[in-house]
């Protein structure tokens, strides 16, 4: 065995391993190593490197390695065809890009072709892989080559060969302007519902696909609608890459997404807290959307939309997003029967006040010139929002400053009803009966508290934040600290300051 892999493998479970681990990468391509040896000790670095984001060096000292070394990187490749092995054969895009940058005559595009057509589905895989790492340019003028792959494609497509359609879709994707096809081929695998697919076209919208080829990538957003919320790759992608990027350029598109994402299955509303991140963007970027969404989703006919509403309040309350408001110009051509079938909507499903008090004013602006509307708008402030949170006469004290004349009248009418039924009950003498019940206010406090508890319980589970995947650990304890080593704990040392 060769010294270099022979000190790096007796190295593999040591404390200096990730020292090693790095010099032995960025040195690979400069030593004479034995071919054999070298797919031995692989697998051993990917099971010590698993999950690490560090994992892409070895990857990067193979594909050195095969520039440098392209007689003994032909000769790694065979061996791994041979082998077989599922995560050798990863390695296979690097070494056929390696090769491909050195002066070496080996035919790359055969070699391609070779994999692309085998029998063996893990070799068409890293065919198509090894398409990826080429140069755009190059490919391009290979005219024979991009006739091969748009054939190979259909056949691909055509026999329902689900294993390579994620990868399928990301070649498309990264050489849409080449494939004639490409964009026909893309639309017909986003009717998929595989969740690798829809990763890779979510990825495709994040940066190859722009905003300007708008109909194809309205045709493929809106195609994601059907990604199940348990596929949280896809959905923080959505989330957090894709859709904010759209907020000001294609409201509607985002609008609709929206719509169509809930409406596939009644039960995602408790998992539109998912895309917290999105909802507080246009809250902040596109204020105007925001309140057409919440408009339209209060007078929907169906509960999913309600139920959703209430769930991303709820969640956004947590941002101190607390001024909600209706659509004016939306509200404004509703009849009276809308408007209360809106009005209802938001006693039902809003719970916190601020939220509930502001929408429901913002309901009063916009209907001001309809009297069935404001007397039914008006009976909602008195006798539930009043009734339950009289600090409501507070609020409006400040809303009056700036609102119109028919408004302000409006307020003061109800602040004289409810300021002189305040002081009537004020003025009574003390009577049990008129105490508030302590198992009203129990119930009341409880519903709550689970309310709560649920939210900390979804936002635990659905935490994607890179502390959540580092492992927590107590390190110390009293006046003593320890660590964990190698699966074990160390014993505990005493703490001492440094003179």
């Amino acid at each position: 065995m060769s010294d270099f892999i022979n000190n790096f493998s007796n190295a593999l479970d040591g404390s200096k391993f990730w020292t090693n681990y790095h010099n032995f990468c960025d040195n690979l391509y400069k030593e004479d190593i034995v071919e054999d040896e070298l797919l031995i000790l692989v697998p051993k670095i990917f099971k010590k490197i698993e999950n690490d984001m560090a994992s892409y060096q070895i990857f990067k000292a193979i594909n050195k390695l095969s520039e440098f070394q392209p007689k003994k990187a032909k000769i790694i490749y065979d061996k791994i065809l041979e082998l077989n092995d599922e995560k050798l054969l990863t390695l296979i895009p690097e070494i056929l890009n390696g090769i491909s940058k050195s002066q070496s005559n080996i035919n790359i595009i055969e070699q391609i072709k070779f994999l692309i057509e085998n029998h063996n589905i893990n070799f068409q895989r890293q065919g198509y892989n090894s398409i990826l790492y080429f140069d755009q340019k190059k490919i391009s003028e290979n005219i024979d080559f991009i006739r091969y792959l748009d054939d190979r494609i259909t056949i691909n497509l055509k026999s329902n060969n689900t294993f390579l359609f994620d990868v399928v879709t990301k070649v498309l994707g990264n050489l849409r302007s080449i494939i004639p096809n490409a964009e026909e081929y893309l639309l017909l695998l986003s009717e998929t519902k595989l969740p690798e697919v829809q990763y890779e076209i979510a990825h495709l919208l994040q940066d190859k696909i722009k905003i300007e080829d708008t109909k194809l990538f309205e045709n493929l957003l809106l195609s994601l609608h059907k990604v199940d919320p348990k596929y949280l790759g896809v959905i923080n992608i959505i989330n957090h890459l894709v859709l904010p990027n759209i907020i000001k350029k294609m409201p509607d598109l985002l609008f609709y997404f929206f719509k169509n994402w809930l409406l596939f299955d009644v039960n995602r509303y408790k998992d539109i807290i998912l895309f917290e991140n999105v909802f507080v963007k246009i809250y902040k970027e596109n204020n105007n959307l925001f309140k057409k969404i919440i408009t339209s989703w209060l007078n929907s006919n169906y509960a999913v939309y309600h139920k959703a509403l209430n769930k991303l309040l709820l969640k956004i309350s947590i941002r101190d997003i607390n001024s909600i408001e209706v659509c004016e110009e939306d509200i404004s051509n509703l009849n009276a029967s809308d408007i209360k079938f809106i009005s209802m909507k938001i006693i039902g499903y809003i719970y916190f006040k601020e939220q509930l008090r502001s929408i429901l004013y913002s309901m009063l602006k916009a209907k001001i010139e309809d009297d069935e509307s404001v007397h039914f708008i008006k009976a909602m402030f008195n006798e539930y929002v009043i009734f339950n949170y009289p600090s409501t006469l507070e609020y409006f004290k400040e809303v009056k400053k700036n609102a119109p004349k028919k408004v302000k009248l409006v307020i003061s009418e109800m602040e004289k009803v409810n300021n002189e039924y305040f002081e009537n009950i004020n003025n009574l003498k003390h009577i049990n009966e008129f105490n508030a019940s302590d198992k009203r206010l129990n119930l009341y406090n409880n519903i709550h508290k689970k309310e709560f508890e649920s939210l900390q319980k979804e936002n635990k589970k659905n935490d994607t934040s890179f502390l959540s995947i580092v492992t927590k650990i107590q390190i110390r304890t009293g006046k003593g600290m320890f660590s964990k080593y190698q699966g074990s704990y160390t014993e505990k040392t005493e703490m001492t300051a440094f003179e």
